[in-house]
């Protein structure tokens, strides 16, 4: 799947996103603006499972049940920065399991 941190970030810059099997959290690629300017990951979960047999499936239910990370709701999504400690984190586990995971 990927093999560095640095696939992974120009995997999500380029507005890719993916499924983590294990926990049924989704992560997407913000990206947005005349520019396509990339934002960071936005995390939301746990998706129920009924909604994790595709990435589209889950991505699809994240973003009508789950506020924007910048609405400031209490349920809302998370921002991941990228690069950052987070991501380091997530592309650490992506690098090490990587069948937990699951990209569109």
């Amino acid at each position: 799947m990927f093999k560095t941190e640095d696939e992974l970030l120009a995997f999500f810059e380029s507005g890719g996103c993916m499924l983590d099997f294990a926990n049924r959290d989704v992560f997407i690629a913000d990206v947005g603006g005349e520019d396509e300017h990339f934002y960071g990951i936005m995390m939301a979960g746990p998706i129920p499972h009924e909604h994790t047999m595709t990435v589209s499936d889950a991505v699809e239910y994240a973003l009508g049940h789950f506020p924007a990370p910048g609405t400031g709701a209490s349920n809302r999504m998370s921002l991941m920065e990228a690069p950052g400690w987070w991501f380091s984190l997530l592309a650490n586990s992506v690098i090490k399991n990587p069948k937990r995971f699951m990209t569109d």
